[in-house]
């Protein structure tokens, strides 16, 4: 899958989806080929369903309509499974695919936090000058 995705994939594919990301999969994701020119890797949410970790369809075979006949494979494979877009995915990767092979927009639950840990080594370091 990764050399598929390294093969045939963008340059500037988000991390998530770059080759190494791939090459470090591991059970359960699942990776699938269709024609030896369109390739996914899929895993299990955490929340139920399968995210759809990557989609990659062979440059000479764009336009074919492989992508979403591998979306359909999917379906098949996995029955009763929601496919998933992480919320990490960028907006503007695929958006017209997305869009024409069903996937819809949902609502997610998620906030980002940030602890800025260089307060807490001076303090610490402080602490222990302190004790010397």
């Amino acid at each position: 899958m990764a050399r598929r995705v390294a093969e045939h994939g963008e340059a500037d594919l988000p991390w998530t989806m770059a080759a190494e990301t791939m090459a470090a999969a591991v059970s359960p994701a699942r990776g699938y080929a269709l024609a030896d020119e369109a390739f996914a890797l899929v895993e299990p949410a955490r929340t139920g369903g399968v995210v759809l970790r990557t989609l990659v369809v062979a440059r000479q075979a764009r336009g074919r309509g492989l992508g979403r006949r591998m979306v359909e494979a999917l379906a098949g494979i996995l029955p009763g499974q929601d496919l998933l877009i992480a919320a990490d995915t960028p907006e503007d990767l695929a958006p017209g695919f997305l869009a024409r092979t069903g996937f819809e927009r949902t609502a997610i639950a998620q906030f980002e936090m940030e602890l800025d840990l260089s307060e807490r080594v001076a303090a610490a370091f402080d602490e222990k000058k302190e004790r010397s």
